[in-house]
């Protein structure tokens, strides 16, 4: 999987990877990281329609997503 950190330093290829030049990208990540935690906060308790969770935080398929930036 190519990660964020490969495609920072090939800017041509990170422009067709995601359509957004290096330094837009890094202009838009902060308010993408502040809406993607509000999104999925660490206490995820409730589901988002409000119901009580029945399984154990950490079930199901594991993110292959490391960083927020990928």
């Amino acid at each position: 999987m190519i990660t964020y950190t490969q495609l920072k330093e090939k800017p041509k290829e990170f422009l067709a990877a995601t359509g957004l030049h290096l330094d837009e990208f890094e202009r838009l990540f902060p308010v993408f990281k502040e809406k993607l935690a509000v999104a999925n906060p660490a206490d995820n308790l409730t589901k988002k329609d409000g119901q009580q969770r029945k399984r154990r935080k950490g079930a199901g398929p594991k993110e292959r997503l490391i960083t927020d930036e990928d």
